[in-house]
């Protein structure tokens, strides 16, 4: 696209164009950065700029990076040969094809796909397949959620609502509050052991961040709670690792009480953190897994046993 004048360009788009989390203070002050293409791992602005794009996209979403002749010419021969099917019935020999694939490489046995069009309607999804699964099981109306405070899981109204309090994006949350009333949304302590909320050590803290979920589940009623939300790696909060035996420790207070655990890989899946996902270097099978911008496609994929062959976890109030 040959811009013939810039300075039009960006004023139409302040005017004419609402932007995700930058103010009209802010671009008015330092206009909008008007990007032109992008080749490999750089990007080049409509100033003649070159940059190294060390954030795929900026949020995380460019793993194969730009100007991928072979990624653009399926889209393409896909587009011409079918570009859409609805979900409610139909599928495709693609879909299929792609569904075996991630059945091979996501741990455990996660094995079924659902697919989405980004990772805060994922996000959505998963909390609604967790509040459905419960009400299929003969549970009743499960429906509370435990999330982490500095986590984030989207800006749609229900992954708003599960993401935690944070100096980065405590924006997101005041634009939109109250974000889903009733809804339950409960939150406990992030592992962040650099800067622990308890002043302590780890190992001898006894992971008790771990133990603010179950707090927090306790506080919320366990026969009421759904599902605990959690991002293996924290990415969004400044890339926390959890200390060694913690995602194991979550896994045992969600079995204790029978809520199932979802993993919110949109940011640190796909290789991100060394392995196809982050759960993979903790050994522990969420019962839910969110992945989006490393697949560049989107994705939620669970595993779940069938309510009615009584396979499912039971709870203690159940058993």
């Amino acid at each position: 696209m040959h811009i013939d004048d810039l300075a039009e360009l960006k004023q139409d788009a302040i005017d004419k164009i609402i932007f995700h989390a930058t103010p009209r203070a802010v671009l008015d002050r330092v206009g909008p950065w008007v990007l032109e293409r992008g080749e490999g791992a750089y990007l080049y602005d409509a100033d003649g700029r070159e940059y190294l794009d060390a954030l795929s996209g900026g949020v995380f979403a460019v793993l194969a990076g730009y100007g991928r002749e072979e990624i653009a010419r399926a889209m393409y021969e896909q587009a011409q040969t079918l570009p859409y099917t609805s979900p409610y019935a139909t599928t495709s020999a693609v879909a299929v094809d792609l569904a075996r694939k991630l059945a091979e490489v996501t741990p455990g046995d996660l094995s079924a796909s659902f697919f989405c069009n980004s990772g805060s309607e994922a996000v959505e999804a998963a909390i609604k397949l967790a509040h459905h699964y419960h009400e299929a099981a003969g549970e009743g109306r499960r429906y509370k959620v435990v999330s982490l405070r500095r986590a984030y899981h989207g800006t749609t109204m229900g992954a708003l609502s599960a993401t935690g309090w944070s100096p980065g994006f405590g924006f997101f949350r005041r634009a939109a509050d109250p974000v889903v009333p009733g809804a339950g949304y409960a939150s406990a302590m992030p592992p962040y052991c650099l800067r622990c909320e308890f002043g302590l050590t780890f190992p001898s803290c006894g992971l008790i961040c771990a133990t603010t979920i179950e707090q927090a589940i306790l506080g919320s009623d366990p026969e009421l709670v759904s599902c605990v939300i959690v991002e293996p790696v924290m990415g969004t909060a400044g890339c926390i690792v959890p200390p060694p035996g913690y995602l194991a420790k979550v896994r045992e207070i969600c079995d204790r009480y029978g809520i199932l655990l979802i993993a919110d890989e949109v940011v640190c899946g796909f290789g991100r953190t060394g392995s196809w996902f982050g759960v993979d270097h903790f050994d522990v099978v969420p019962d839910i897994m969110v992945v989006a911008k490393g697949l560049t496609a989107d994705t939620h994929r669970w595993r779940l046993p069938s309510p009615g062959t009584g396979s499912r976890r039971r709870s203690p109030s159940s058993s």
